[in-house]
């Protein structure tokens, strides 16, 4: 698993369970804290891969991956969907 693997984890937990909601003829829509907690445990791996492996990412000098990282390493969980929203 890669930082991406990790990442698009996350984001198909989130996309099933909208899915699950518009099918259910209910509104597709959540707050960050809603999506935190629907995305506990693959969040949870993300973040313990960029804890792992964010140096090696930090040295590879790519700025946007340097970002996610340090979002992943430093926010709370609800302020880093907050701002991806």
């Amino acid at each position: 698993m890669d930082l991406r693997d990790a990442a698009l984890a996350v984001l198909d937990e989130l996309e099933r369970h909208l899915q699950k909601m518009r099918d259910d003829n209910q509104p597709a829509r959540l707050s960050a804290a809603e999506a935190v907690a629907i995305v506990y445990k693959p969040l949870a791996v993300l973040r313990a891969f960029a804890n792992e492996k964010g140096d090696l990412i930090d040295q590879g000098r790519e700025a946007s991956s340097r970002s996610f990282v340090k979002g992943i390493r430093t926010q709370p969980d609800a302020l880093f969907f907050a701002k991806a929203g």
